[in-house]
């Protein structure tokens, strides 16, 4: 990717989140910044959990809500970036369209990714008994593996969205339109990625420490994470949004 397009996006993605700045804020903050709060203050700790003192199913409903709202603010973002003179109400209509077909995706591949992995596995596990490889081998084999999950993953999560918000793509048809915009591409697009992960990564450590914190500090921090994480998600949405526009037109 040369220097002049990266140039140019952080230059369009700067202008489009200064000129609708009104427009995105408060789209972002009821929705990913939401969803955040909701998983930050509802989700129940770890000795909350070994003590049973919340329902099993609790953890799963925090995680599913807070994650509706994410996915959400996400896909609505993603039209607002992409269509321009779009409106937030249709943006959210879009985003609710699109939802169920994205679980009902997520579900149908979480399924397909169980059932191969315990496949591959017993497989192993009798190619090693078999064969007896060294720990070495094994680890080797199951890093190789999970490099490979991981460069599948990273390929769908660059665009997959924006067919869906831009083109009304179904899923499978976001994920082949994915996976043609970005061949050739995957070392620069990780670097862009990068510094949101890294972002991320801070922000979690961050809130860790403030566990050993008083309650109104910890309280304060992780209202500071929540806003920080909302801006960097928000970030990323219309960095990625008009990285998939300037693509299209390659």
């Amino acid at each position: 990717m040369p220097s002049f397009r990266i140039n140019n996006l952080i230059i369009d993605s700067w202008a489009f989140l200064k000129r609708e700045i009104k427009l995105i804020t408060p789209v972002a903050l009821s929705t990913i910044g939401f969803g955040n709060l909701l998983i930050l203050l509802l989700f129940p700790t770890t000795p909350m959990m070994e003590a049973g003192s919340q329902p099993r199913l609790f953890p799963l409903l925090v995680l599913l809500i807070g994650g509706s709202f994410n996915l959400i603010g996400i896909l609505a973002l993603s039209r607002l970036t992409l269509i321009g003179g779009e409106t937030v109400k249709g943006a959210f209509k879009v985003a609710l369209n699109r939802l169920i077909s994205i679980f009902a995706f997520l579900f149908t591949i979480s399924i397909l990714l169980s059932l191969t992995l315990i496949l591959v596995g017993t497989f192993l596990l009798k190619l090693y008994a078999a064969h007896h490889f060294p720990v070495s081998t094994s680890m080797l084999l199951s890093l190789g593996g999970l490099c490979v999950m991981l460069f599948l993953a990273l390929q769908v999560k660059f665009f997959f969205w924006y067919p869906m918000m831009a083109e009304k793509d179904s899923a499978f048809q976001a994920i082949k339109h994915s996976f043609s915009l970005t061949r050739g591409l995957f070392w620069p697009l990780l670097l862009i990625l990068l510094p949101f992960l890294i972002g991320d990564y801070g922000l979690s450590r961050i809130l860790g420490l403030a566990a050993s914190m008083s309650i109104s500090l910890k309280m304060a921090v992780s209202i500071l994470v929540v806003l920080l994480t909302t801006a960097i998600s928000t970030m990323q949405v219309i960095i990625q949004a008009t990285l998939y526009k300037i693509a299209k037109l390659e």
